[in-house]
């Protein structure tokens, strides 16, 4: 067998298997978005629950029931199980887009030079029932690409301005 041809057969035996690999991750997100829409539609039959909107995350959808005012959030564990929460948005006190950052250190020949960057960025409830405040997670920097950043914030930020028409509220600063 000539180099030539042995070369060609390495190069489409790697881009077959590249292939392939691209393939079964698309096959398993399609799986996981099914799975998670599904179960939606389940947790808002059990709860009467009726959504005009989705809004489907990495990991977690959220469903809204305008008539009713609820929020269900539904967020998909380990082994296919499913953890969902619905929020009353006649108890929203305050509905605010939150941005975390974390300290990021670099060492370097003249110290440590310590600057932030941005950890997540989260749709954050405050109750008027004073119950623990509640975050729903748009943007994480360990589970998203940092180029879907500025779409994750816009999503937040549709969010927001749709949940404090509903609820009357104020905008409001959260630290």
């Amino acid at each position: 067998m000539s180099t030539i041809a042995f070369s060609v057969m390495i190069v489409l035996s790697v881009v077959f298997l590249f292939i392939g690999f691209i393939y079964i991750s698309n096959r398993q997100k399609k799986k996981s978005v099914s799975m998670l829409l599904s179960q939606l539609n389940k947790s808002g039959a059990e709860n009467n629950l009726s959504f005009s909107s989705q809004e489907l995350l990495n990991g977690s959808i959220l469903g809204l029931d305008a008539l009713k005012l609820k929020l269900l959030i539904l967020q998909q564990g380990d082994d296919d199980t499913f953890d969902w929460n619905i929020i009353d948005l006649k108890l929203v006190g305050n509905c605010a887009v939150k941005k975390i950052y974390k300290p990021f250190y670099e060492g370097g020949s003249k110290g440590i030079r310590n600057e932030n960057y941005l950890d997540r960025i989260v749709l954050h409830f405050e109750f008027t029932d004073n119950r623990e405040s509640r975050e729903v997670k748009f943007y994480s920097h360990s589970a998203n690409n940092v180029y879907e950043m500025q779409e994750l914030e816009h999503k937040a930020l549709k969010w927001e301005s749709m949940l404090l028409q509903m609820t009357g509220s104020k905008p409001r600063q959260i630290a």
